[in-house]
């Protein structure tokens, strides 16, 4: 654990069980025009560090909190593994399970994009909204 709080995950309650059960992995959150980049030099797609207004969001081995609602207690600790840059509409078979999305294959992708629809409407359609897909681990 680094010691260092800088922001906190806020999910659903839902997803704060897949979580704490390890079969949600992987989490998707959109890309804001402010938001300043540090990106990994050798593969381009990977970002170290996400700063937005001078605050680091998130970053590579970054420990967060996982609350089920904005002003809600921390129901566990999460390390950050990894951080794309990445449009839902690309997600891999194997993304959309680390999502925790099961069942068919046509389901988990439309269930995908519906859930990021509901959660980010008003910002136009979600598809092709440039993000961070941040792959994580729960911080034992």
């Amino acid at each position: 654990m680094s010691g260092f709080i800088f922001s906190a995950m806020i999910d659903v309650v839902s997803s704060c069980d897949l979580i704490l059960k390890g079969d949600k992995t992987l989490t998707w959150r959109p890309f804001k025009v402010d938001d300043r980049l540090i990106m990994h030099t050798s593969r381009p797609a990977d970002v170290v560090r996400v700063y937005r207004k001078e605050v680091v969001m998130w970053r590579i081995g970054g420990d967060y909190a996982v609350q089920p609602g904005r002003g809600k207690d921390a129901v566990c600790r999460i390390v950050i593994e990894k951080i794309t840059l990445k449009t839902p509409d690309v997600y891999t078979e194997a993304e959309l399970k680390m999502e925790g999305f099961t069942g068919h294959p046509s389901y988990r992708s439309r269930g995908f994009i519906d859930l990021l629809q509901a959660m980010y409407r008003g910002r136009g359609n979600v598809r092709c909204m440039l993000g961070y897909a941040i792959q994580f681990r729960l911080d034992e």
